[in-house]
């Protein structure tokens, strides 16, 4: 968010919760400021499979541009022009592979992947932006703000991002559409209270208890080398040390303040100046970003989609299983495994990137078929995640793969210059348990089994979190960059005594008729694409 969160004054958390989630009353749905009007909406009529953008946040680069952007100290000219490509791609992907959308207001004006769609009058995108405001496809929501277009706050922060660019032809846009806007409460004594707890302490938590997080873990997602243990170890009871001070000041825990702290130079961080003499800031603005993204979609009970080329959300290690999740043993999940079965499919066409794509064109793939089926398939399996092994996996994977050939043939009927190439789809299934992974691949000569790593140490003798994640990508590529590869965060359970029971899982596995080791370890999430993932894809005890 571009704004800070404020103390607030108290409030039961379960009647905040209820009211919050309660729709409004129709006189109050309407909302008017000035002459733009609005409707107001509550959580609950949100749709099925809403999702929230990480590449849209303003500090976000993908790893590619890491080591570059601090080397020269900051995002220069080049990296502006790659990384636009890279978000407008994410944002394509997820208006193509989510229902519905929703954008922090401030991305709407300041962010040049979404401006570029109706900046100026004759823009040729400009009506089918609005039409998908006026849909509730693409959903602002409001921190603090009581309408679409409150003035944005005046600082820094704004003139670095370009706010006053567009924001004009933003109040332009709801003027002449009425948009659905989104607020954790529309009483505002409320919202502050639930932005505190849905906002900001999921992420003091994390930063004040960071040592706790499995060391083994970070050292791997992060590509640090062992000899970096020690020292990265000692960074975080840095970052431990500096939130205990923070608190003793009595002022909050957040992203802006641990950046300036640990990641950047100056005292504005939209300036982006990245500091690389801050011993670990890249990796650290990694663990930063993405639990400050993850908040949200938490906070409204969607999905958040993680860029390609990016951490996955299985690296906040949210190894504390919440009761609601269903408990599974190591038996269970391999007799899930036993019973897959996908109907293969010819090769294809890819595009090498969806920045190509207009929105038009996502207009356009919205209203197909494929489309449609391919979004029934996905709430069907979201719904159901233990089905997933019975046919659930198997037709979202299908019924992609046949949204993806229609994709590729409008590019073809508009005979855009746009090379493609062959793309032979495969389907996995990876299970992350608390680090130890389990991964079935599906090839034209059966399943292949993979396993690595092991349960975290720091969960002898308990349950850990299980994070099943479906996978399509393309065969030849372990790091599968191509504008429709996919992957969803389809189930989340919990493994009880996780480190006996994955002993006994790579028994078992290793029993299976037809087993054998792949050649490579298995893929991780963040080696697949971007991924949907959220707290609200849980399986439930029948």
């Amino acid at each position: 968010m571009n704004q800070s969160l404020e103390s607030s004054s108290q409030m039961a958390p379960d009647q905040a919760q209820d009211q919050a989630l309660r729709p409004l009353p129709p006189a109050a749905r309407l909302g008017q400021d000035g002459n733009v009007e609005f409707e107001r909406l509550s959580t609950d009529e949100l749709q099925s499979i809403p999702a929230v953008a990480q590449a849209l946040d303003n500090q976000w680069l993908p790893r590619s541009l890491l080591q570059p952007v601090f080397q020269a100290g900051g995002v220069t000219t080049k990296h502006t022009r790659i990384l636009r490509n890279h978000v407008r791609s994410e944002y394509i992907r997820l208006l193509i592979q989510s229902e519905q959308i929703i954008l922090n207001r401030a991305y709407l004006y300041n962010s040049a992947a979404v401006t570029q769609d109706y900046v100026g009058r004759r823009n040729p995108a400009r009506q089918i932006f609005q039409e998908l405001l006026e849909k509730a496809t693409i959903v602002p929501f409001l921190l603090y703000e009581r309408s679409p277009v409150d003035p944005p706050q005046s600082s820094p922060q704004g003139q670095a991002y370009g706010v006053t660019a567009a924001f004009q032809q933003w109040r332009e846009v709801c003027q002449e559409v009425r948009p659905r806007c989104l607020r954790l409460s529309w009483d505002d004594q409320e919202n502050e209270l639930r932005a505190r707890q849905a906002l900001v302490h999921p992420f003091t938590s994390f930063a004040r208890s960071i040592t706790e997080h499995d060391l083994d873990l970070w050292l791997q997602d992060l590509a640090l080398p062992e000899s970096a243990r020690e020292p990265f170890r000692q960074r975080l009871i840095e970052v431990e040390r500096f939130c205990l001070a923070l608190a003793d000041a009595g002022k909050d825990v957040t992203r802006d303040a641990l950046y300036k702290e640990f990641v950047v130079a100056g005292s504005n961080t939209a300036e982006r100046r990245y500091d690389s003499s801050k011993p670990f800031a890249a990796k650290l603005k990694q663990l930063f970003d993405l639990r400050y993204n993850a908040n949200l979609p938490d906070a409204l009970g969607s999905y958040l989609l993680t860029p390609a080329d990016s951490l996955p959300r299985v690296a906040l290690q949210e190894l504390a299983a919440p009761q609601r999740q269903a408990s599974l043993s190591g038996e269970e999940i391999v007799q899930l495994l036993k019973h897959l079965a996908f109907a293969l499919v010819q090769q294809g066409l890819n595009l090498p990137s969806l920045h190509l794509l207009s929105l038009q064109d996502v207009a356009t793939i919205r209203r197909m078929d494929e489309w449609q089926d391919y979004m029934q398939q996905m709430r069907a399996l979201l719904a159901h995640p233990q089905t997933f092994a019975d046919g659930g996996a198997a037709h979202v994977y299908e019924s992609y793969i046949r949204l993806t050939r229609r994709i590729v043939q409008r590019i073809q009927e508009k005979k855009l210059r746009i090379p493609l190439k062959a793309w032979s789809p495969v389907v996995m299934i990876v299970f992350n348990i608390a680090g130890a992974l389990l991964e079935v691949t599906l090839t034209s000569n059966g399943l292949i089994y993979s396993l690595a790593g092991q349960v975290a140490g720091s969960l002898v003798g308990e349950a850990a979190s299980v994070v099943a994640t479906l996978v399509i990508r393309d065969a030849a590529q372990r790091h599968a960059r191509q504008g429709l590869s996919m992957s969803v965060d389809f189930m989340r359970c919990h493994l009880r005594s996780a480190q006996s029971e994955w002993r006994e899982i790579q028994r078992m596995v290793r029993a299976l008729p037809g087993f054998q080791e792949s050649r490579v370890p298995p893929v991780r999430p963040d080696e697949a694409t971007s991924n949907l993932s959220g707290m609200e894809s849980n399986t439930h005890s029948s």
